[in-house]
């Protein structure tokens, strides 16, 4: 998994700006181009991407990451363009932040330093001012995989 660095964009290591965009965006792209052609002779699939507020949403020192869900929701949204007629569709979830491992360490860190922190960095653009649960993105994602879902493309 790759690690969120909390640095400006000019000290941020070229080598882990690689690691993270090969993990977020590359993943997602081959696994979607790999997919595609057996969709197609198909007439028929569903791709679910995961991306984050942040690939709308910026904040700072957290280019590498931002950057990268940005890139996620652009190739998601030209995917969806281009499968749609085939009976393709193409979707991201954009969640926020989730109850995960990261988050669940990165709490104590935040809360021991500034608790202001915590509300700014996690629950902070959260409007529920929780963290979600991974059952919750399931659910979102079992919808969109529906065949009721079928002209729900491009938007979360």
């Amino acid at each position: 998994m790759a690690k969120i660095f909390a640095l400006t964009f000019v000290e941020f290591p070229l080598e882990k700006w690689n690691l993270l965009f090969g993990v977020i965006l590359t993943g997602t792209f081959l696994m979607t181009k790999h997919v595609i052609p057996t969709m197609k002779k198909q007439h028929k699939g569903r791709i679910i991407n995961i991306s984050s507020p942040h690939g709308r949403i910026p904040d700072a020192y957290k280019s590498d990451y931002v950057a990268a869900k940005f890139a996620v929701v652009g190739f998601t949204q030209t995917a969806a363009l281009e499968t749609a007629k085939g009976g393709i569709t193409v979707n991201a979830i954009m969640p926020g932040p989730v109850r995960t491992e990261l988050i669940e360490k990165q709490i104590p860190k935040l809360v021991a330093e500034d608790e202001e922190a915590l509300n700014h960095h996690i629950l902070g653009k959260q409007c529920m001012k929780r963290l979600l649960e991974p059952s919750e993105i399931g659910v979102t994602a079992v919808f969109l995989a529906l065949d009721g879902a079928a002209a729900v493309i491009f938007f979360w």
